[in-house]
């Protein structure tokens, strides 16, 4: 069961269009983890530009997913709602390319929190196999 459309999604996180990597919310539990849901289509836009003669879907788009997931999190939990976040650093392994259609499964865990630095550990999957892993921090930057 689906607890949050794309556009409902768009409106939490302030991004749409092409750089909009989440398409579902599946399951959250604030302060602790979230479950999303991205397609990538056959004629995804990157596939267009990215390794043409075998194209297949950015690195830096997969760590995307697990960001917008991250701050969808935050975002739920009102009190973050109005704060800027930030990027601090990732750690991100890959083990398989992304390419054709995917119906990619994000699964964000929060870590801790720590002043204003939140600690994140996240998974991309195809549904079968894990396609990345990644540690990150972001900042909050608000109160």
């Amino acid at each position: 069961m689906k607890i949050w459309e794309k556009s409902k999604i768009s409106n939490l996180i302030k991004i749409k269009g092409p750089l909009m990597m989440i398409d579902s919310i599946q399951n959250y539990t604030i302060k602790k983890n979230i479950l999303t849901k991205f397609k990538v289509k056959k004629n995804s836009w990157f596939y267009k530009y990215h390794l043409i003669n075998k194209p297949i879907m950015p690195g830096i788009l997969i760590e995307e997913c697990m960001f917008q997931s991250a701050v969808c999190l935050l975002y739920l939990d009102k009190k973050n709602i109005d704060s800027e976040m930030l990027l601090l650093s990732t750690n991100s392994k890959f083990y398989g390319a992304i390419s054709g259609e995917n119906k990619l499964v994000i699964q964000t865990k929060l870590l801790k929190i720590k002043k204003k630095m939140i600690y994140f550990k996240s998974q991309v999957s195809d549904g079968l196999k894990i396609k990345c892993k990644s540690d990150f921090i972001i900042f909050n930057k608000g109160s």
